[in-house]
This record gives structure tokens, sequence and C-alpha cells, in this order.
């Protein structure tokens, strides 16, 4: 978080299958090329570094507003335990719309944070976006 209390969009360096879809690496938006009705689901893996108390929170924008009911948020009272937020909702896209999701805390001592696959040393991206089809 390099500002607090500010969105900031979550951003995607990797595209799995996008079918319907078409994203820009190291963005943010997704571009729908299909109308119909979705799950979209934002899973984001969030840390708190030095600081008290503090929180942060990830939702889900449908062009430029907020989708109703994708705002997560959780109160961190630990340092470096990070903590996945998911934000989700099923709501109708028409073709040429965009889905983005974005991030933003009660201050800068914030950051998405690669997570570890307990048990194993793999490492998992710090946010992952799921757009189903319903």
């Amino acid at each position: 978080i390099s500002v607090a209390n500010t969105w900031q969009e979550l951003l995607f360096e990797r595209n799995q299958d996008i079918g319907n879809w078409t994203h820009t690496l190291n963005t943010g938006i997704f571009s729908s090329s299909l109308s119909a009705t979705y799950h979209v689901k934002v899973s984001t893996n969030i840390q708190k570094t030095p600081g008290t108390s503090a929180t942060a929170a990830t939702r889900l924008l449908l062009g430029s507003n907020e989708v109703t009911g994708s705002y997560s948020s959780y109160t961190y009272a630990s340092n470096n335990a990070p903590q996945e937020i998911v934000s989700e909702a099923i709501l109708y896209v028409a073709s040429g719309s965009t889905l983005s999701a974005q991030m933003a805390a009660t201050t800068t001592n914030f950051n998405a944070t690669p997570a570890v696959s307990v048990g194993s040393p793999t490492t998992l991206p710090s946010a992952k976006i799921f757009i189903n089809k319903v």
C-alpha cells in the first residue's frame, strides 16, 4: 500500500485459461467478450508489517463502480502474519465491460505477499482471480 485509505488496483502478471475474457499482463483490467452471468472471486494474501492494529480490504469493480457485496476486510493485530482476504460476487457482465479488483488499508504498513503452501516449499501468487460463467 503506497497511500493509506486509498484504493489501489491489484495487478496480475500471468494468465491461465481466460476464455471469453481478455487481459493485458501486469494490469488488473479484465475485459469480457461474452455477455453472461459470472461468479467472480478474488483471493489476496495480505500481511501487515510494523505498527499497531490496522485494517486491509479488497473489493471488485465492474467498470468504475464497486460491485455491491464484494467488499471484504480483515483487522490485523499481529505483524508479519499473512491473511487471505476474499472478495466475490455473482453478477451479470455485458460484453465489452471491464472487471478489476482493488485493495486498500488504513496504513502503508501492508502489502500483498506470496502465499506459501503448507508443508511445501511451493510459493503461490499473492493474488488470484477466478471468473466462472454461471
